[in-house]
């Protein structure tokens, strides 16, 4: 499993993803956290985007031809910033303002629930 945390790095990754499907997989109770879901035909791997400390979320819960990207953006003059994931040509959007994480694996090694969700093989 691969883990990424970078910006610039995810951004990377997302570019060679256009096309996945993208789906809302979980959500906490709260809905601090979301996973999102990116799988592309004929892959056997599947790449999940956590959202951290979420605070807004505007769009489809699931679509085809995703192309997203991940911004920092700084939201007020004190240095607060946030990081919008989104997707350009649906509209999808996420603010979180606590990260984010990029897992990348087989569909095995996730689990169903935030409490076993990256299992340790």
């Amino acid at each position: 499993m691969l883990i990424i945390t970078d910006v610039l790095e995810a951004n990377k990754l997302l570019k060679s993803l256009e096309g996945a499907d993208f789906s809302i997989a979980l959500y906490s109770e709260t809905l601090k956290r979301i996973a999102i879901r990116l799988k592309l035909v004929n892959t056997q791997e599947v790449v999940y985007i956590i959202g951290i400390g979420c605070q807004s979320m505007y769009g489809k819960f699931s679509f085809r031809n995703s192309v997203l990207q991940i911004v920092t953006e700084k939201m007020t003059s004190d240095e607060e910033s946030v990081i919008r994931i989104f997707d350009i040509l649906s509209g999808f959007e996420l603010v979180v303002d606590g990260g984010f994480t990029i897992a990348i694996g087989m569909e095995a090694e996730f689990g169903d629930s935030f409490d076993n969700f990256i299992i340790s093989a």
